[in-house]
C-alpha cells in the first residue's frame, strides 16, 4: 500500500471551513486568517497529492468530486481530535467532574437545574458528554445518569427517579379536536412518534404508543398516519405547536404541564418500567466533587420525585383539562 505525505493541521482546518462554507472568505474570517492564506493552505493539499479539492473553472466555488469525498472524512477528524483533547484536558483538572447522560435528560432536566449546583459549588466544572454508555473501562467519564437498572458490568447503580408515561397535548389541539373521552380516541388523532435506533430499544425499551395502548387492552390497534420525529425534546415542541399528542415521560414534562403549555390526557398515568439511576465505577471511592455532585442529584431529584406523583394523580390530570373550552371528542 502506498504511503502518502499528509498536510499540516491547520491546512485541514483551512480546507475543512473553506468546504463547509464554500467561500474563502468566510473561511478566512472564521480562523481569523486572510483569503490568500486560506488559498494557500488548499494549494498546499492539492500539490501534496496531486488532486484538485475545488473546481475553479465553473465561475462559482464548488468542491470537485475528491474535495466532496474528503470534506466529511476530515470533519469528523478534526471533531473528534477536538474531543480526545478536551477529554485528556479536563481529566488533568481536579475539579472537573465528567458526566455522560441522555441527551433529552441533559436538556430537559438536568441544565436546567444546574444553576444551582453552581450556586453551592461554584469550583466545580461539569463536563458533559451524551454519547451511548458502554461503560467505565472504555470511557473517560466520573460517573452516569442513564436509564436502568441494566446489567452493566463493574458498575454500580443506584435508582435516582422514577417516572410516568402518559399522552399530553396541547389545549388548542383540544379546542380543534374536542377533548378525547376514552383511550381508543386517540386512534383518530395524530400521534407524535419517536423513531428510536435499534441499540437503544435494545438495551432500555422505551415506552412506545403501543405500549400505552396495551395497558388499556388495545392490542390489536392501527396506528393513525403520525408525525415520527428523532427526539424527545422535537417531539414535545411538536405537541406544544399543536401538531400532535406526544407520548412522553415524567422527567420531560413538568415545566410545560406546569406552566400550561400542555395537559395530560388520561389517568391512570402508568409507571415507566426503567428509572434513572446513578452509575459509578465499581470498587472507585468518590472524589470530591463526585459527592457534591451525588449529594447534590439525590435532594433535586427527590422533590421532582414529589412532583410527579402528585402530576400522575386523576385529580391533577382533571384539574389541567378543566376550563379549556372544548366539546366531545370528534368522530368521523
Amino acid at each position: 500500500m502506498k504511503r502518502y505525505q499528509f498536510p499540516s493541521i491547520s491546512s485541514l482546518r483551512g480546507f475543512e471551513s473553506a468546504a463547509r462554507h464554500l467561500s474563502f472568505s468566510r473561511a478566512a474570517s472564521e480562523m481569523n486568517l486572510t483569503p490568500s492564506a486560506i488559498s494557500h493552505q488548499i494549494r498546499q493539499i492539492e500539490q501534496l497529492w496531486q488532486l484538485e479539492l475545488f473546481d475553479r473553472h465553473s465561475g462559482r466555488m464548488a468542491l470537485t468530486a475528491f474535495g466532496q469525498a474528503l470534506a466529511p472524512i476530515i470533519h469528523e477528524f478534526l471533531v473528534r481530535l477536538e474531543h480526545t483533547l478536551d477529554v485528556q484536558d479536563c481529566a488533568q483538572d481536579q475539579n472537573v467532574l465528567r458526566v455522560n447522560v441522555h441527551e433529552s435528560f441533559a436538556v430537559t432536566w438536568l441544565l436546567p437545574r444546574l444553576p444551582r449546583f453552581y450556586s453551592k459549588h461554584p469550583n466545580i466544572r461539569v463536563w458533559l458528554s451524551t454519547n451511548e454508555f458502554i461503560g467505565f473501562d472504555a470511557m473517560q467519564i466520573d460517573i452516569a445518569i442513564r436509564l436502568g437498572p441494566s446489567d452493566w458490568k463493574r458498575t454500580m447503580q443506584e435508582v435516582l427517579l422514577r417516572e410516568y408515561m402518559f399522552p399530553v397535548c396541547s389545549p388548542d389541539l383540544i379546542r380543534r379536536f374536542g377533548r378525547p373521552r376514552e383511550p381508543a380516541d386517540l386512534l383518530s388523532f395524530p400521534l407524535i412518534v419517536r423513531h428510536r435506533r435499534e441499540l437503544d430499544e435494545r438495551r432500555t425499551p422505551p415506552p412506545s404508543w403501543l405500549d400505552w395502548f396495551a395497558k388499556y387492552g388495545l392490542n390489536d390497534v392501527t396506528m393513525p398516519g403520525s408525525v415520527v420525529v428523532p427526539h424527545t425534546s422535537m417531539a414535545i415542541q411538536a405537541a406544544i405547536e399543536g401538531v400532535g399528542v406526544a407520548l412522553v415521560r415524567s422527567a420531560h414534562i413538568v415545566n410545560q404541564l406546569e406552566g400550561g403549555h400542555l395537559v395530560a390526557l388520561f389517568a391512570p398515568v402508568f409507571p415507566v418500567d426503567s428509572a434513572y439511576c446513578f452509575l459509578t465505577e465499581e470498587g472507585r471511592q468518590l472524589t470530591a466533587p463526585m459527592r457534591a455532585f451525588y449529594q447534590w442529584l439525590k435532594q433535586e431529584t427527590a422533590f421532582a420525585q414529589a412532583i410527579y406523583d402528585r402530576q400522575a394523580t386523576p385529580a391533577a390530570i382533571a384539574s389541567d383539562l378543566k376550563g379549556i373550552d372544548h366539546t366531545s371528542c370528534r368522530t368521523n
